[in-house]
């Protein structure tokens, strides 16, 4: 959370932030805090969005939740594999979705810490307005929020 507050206050404009350097900002500087550069490979495609404070903040706290999660255990254990995080407007609402190439939500990912970690994405998105979604994947998982584009 320290982090994506330091990114924020590094932000020139703080009435609307552009999403996209701003995720990956968050991302690359967590994969190197798990020195997990050698290992992880980022994939981002976003479009240059610019988003409110009030809507950047909550966002930008759930790429940290499920970045960290995903370098926690998905690629724990010095596992190799991709992070694909795409950020999207489409017909008025904004899409985030984040997937791993890790071995997936499995019995052993409803820990306590795995479940406070979903419980602290869905509420953040609730804060936005969002929904927070599973998409099926054939390897590792994925996690979709949804939320309206928000009016300036």
């Amino acid at each position: 959370m320290a982090l994506v507050h330091e990114r924020l206050y590094q932000t020139e404009n703080l009435s609307a932030v552009p999403f996209d350097d701003y995720m990956r900002r968050i991302s690359e500087d967590l994969v190197s805090t798990y020195s997990a550069q050698e290992r992880v490979l980022l994939r981002i495609d976003s479009e240059h969005i610019y988003l409110p404070l009030d809507t950047a903040i909550p966002l930008g706290l759930i790429v940290n939740e499920i970045i960290t999660n995903s370098l926690k255990h998905a690629f724990g254990d010095d596992l190799a594999g991709t992070i694909t995080i795409s950020f999207q407007k489409v017909s008025g609402e904004c899409r985030l979705l984040i997937c791993d190439t890790g071995e997936g939500f499995t019995d052993k990912a409803h820990s306590a810490e795995e479940r406070l970690g979903l419980k602290l994405i869905s509420t953040l998105a609730g804060q936005i307005r969002g929904s927070v979604e599973f998409p099926p994947t054939d390897q590792g998982a994925c996690l979709l929020v949804r939320f309206p584009y928000p009016d300036k």
